[in-house]
């Protein structure tokens, strides 16, 4: 998911709708023998090409709506938007941690621009 912040004085974020859910090649153990297996634990597009299960078709990502629509099916509409909320809020809280840090740092700065709207 892509998150746009504009402003941290007052907080003003844009989450682009059209992200993405990237996962590993293999299905995730906890077993001790796996636990130097890079396909299982990183999602990384670099390193999932290189394994046996990856898929050329999707890349190992999901579209977000294509994710929305499988949790939809699988877990219930409630469950996926409670899900999504989630995931708003640690963008949110995520965001709220570093805004001292971000508007105190000669480092990082902000885009001045003007709001439009487009038809």
């Amino acid at each position: 998911m892509y998150v746009l912040v504009t402003c941290y004085r007052p907080l003003k974020a844009w989450l682009y709708e059209l992200g993405f859910a990237r996962f590993c090649t293999e299905k995730y153990s906890t077993d001790k023998k796996d636990v130097d297996n890079k396909f299982m634990h990183l999602a990384n597009a670099s390193i999932a090409k290189t394994g046996a299960n990856y898929n050329d078709v999707h890349g190992s990502k999901w579209s977000i709506h294509n994710l929305r629509f499988y949790l939809d099916q699988t877990h219930g509409k409630s469950q996926t938007d409670e899900c999504f909320e989630q995931i708003n809020n640690i963008i949110y809280i995520s965001l709220k941690s570093v805004q001292n840090v971000v508007t105190n740092d000669k480092h990082c700065f902000e885009v001045y621009g003007y709001d439009v709207l487009l038809d």
